[in-house]
């Protein structure tokens, strides 16, 4: 803000509180480009980061595993379904053997099974 003076020493007084002011203004200044300075530098850190992120993740196979890993558990996984394949077919195997038993001894002699009805004339 700028005032008009009468004499030198008022013009003096001005310039003096003018100069004061201009230097709070650019003190600050100072310190707000300081504070958004230290904010860039963090986005870059972040930038940065999310960078090497992407490039982590863009080198390791969906779920985040390691190739290697990943295809230790799948050959481990596929042992164990193979176990159960041979475990599901002894089982199958076992209740046919059940079933042809137990249908031996439940058979019924001839003379035992229902006969069909005659048929009937109205």
């Amino acid at each position: 803000m700028v005032k008009k003076a009468d004499n030198k020493a008022d013009s003096q007084k001005l310039l003096l509180e003018n100069f004061i002011s201009l230097q709070k203004i650019l003190t600050n200044l100072t310190i707000k480009i300081d504070e958004t300075d230290k904010k860039l530098l963090k986005m870059l850190e972040l930038f940065e980061f999310a960078s090497k992120s992407y490039g982590q993740a863009r080198m390791m196979p969906a779920g985040g595993v390691p190739q290697a890993v990943q295809d230790a558990r799948l050959k481990e996984l596929a042992n164990k379904i193979d176990i159960l394949i041979e475990q599901n077919r002894d089982i199958a195997k076992g209740i046919i053997l059940l079933e042809q038993v137990t249908s031996e001894r439940t058979e019924t002699p001839e003379e035992l099974r229902p006969k069909p009805l005659p048929e009937s004339q109205f």
